[in-house]
């Protein structure tokens, strides 16, 4: 079997750096966007957000070496933290 599989290491280490650091981003802010929509009391509603970031995080990971195209993987994945920091800042005025 073929250990490059997914390319030039580059490109395995670059998913990874990916998918790493920009899923943490993107997956917290996805959970400051989802936390209101949830069902319940406010504390129930921060706690179901903060299970759903492994989630999110775990499919961004997925997402990251499904593609067979980096340059794919890094154009959607732009997109998507450049749509979640956005709207966090338009609603929250700070992402944090």
């Amino acid at each position: 079997m073929n250990p490059l599989i997914y390319g030039k290491p580059f490109d395995i280490a670059a998913r990874l750096l990916l998918a790493t650091v920009g899923g943490y981003f993107g997956s917290i802010w996805a959970a400051i966007l989802l936390a209101p929509l949830l069902p319940g009391q406010k504390h129930t509603q921060v706690l179901a957000a903060i299970e759903l970031v492994f989630l999110i995080y775990l499919l961004v990971f997925i997402w990251a070496f499904t593609r067979h195209s980096l340059k794919t993987f890094s154009a959607e994945f732009t997109g998507f933290l450049v749509i979640t920091g956005t709207t966090v800042w338009a609603i929250h005025g700070s992402l944090a």
